[in-house]
């Protein structure tokens, strides 16, 4: 209830920009699909830019038009992401999209490159 709250307050100010920093992190799983739907039904009613921040790559493929992966150390943008879910989202169920071949092939595809990346920094164990 605390997101619904918080997005409304920000809504009835009108920004033409919204910024949601992990705004999904800690709902249990039912809500947060729901939250994500409310998110793209927003995006869409409203025509307003949503910047959405964060660590849940499936959450970014989901709601993004664009997904920018970013690099650590120094923090850059290592790959940027041009996505079709989130207009689809706004048709077909989000659960559908989750198992869509392109979807799931962009998750793991994105999954290894920051798996990729974390090692180069740890240190790959032998």
């Amino acid at each position: 209830m605390q997101q619904r709250v918080a997005l409304a307050r920000c809504l009835i100010n009108d920004p033409d920009l919204i910024l949601m920093d992990e705004p999904l992190g800690a709902l249990d799983a039912l809500t947060r699909e729901k939250m994500q739907s409310l998110v793209l039904k927003i995006w869409k009613e409203t025509g307003k830019t949503i910047i959405l921040i964060t660590h849940s790559v499936e959450e970014a493929l989901l709601l993004g038009e664009r997904a920018y992966v970013m690099a650590p150390r120094p923090g850059r943008i290592h790959k940027e992401y041009k996505l079709p879910f989130a207009s689809l989202g706004l048709k077909e169920d989000l659960r559908e999209i989750k198992n869509n071949k392109e979807f799931v092939t962009k998750r793991e595809e994105i999954l290894s490159m920051i798996w990729d990346m974390e090692e180069e920094i740890m240190g790959k164990e032998n």
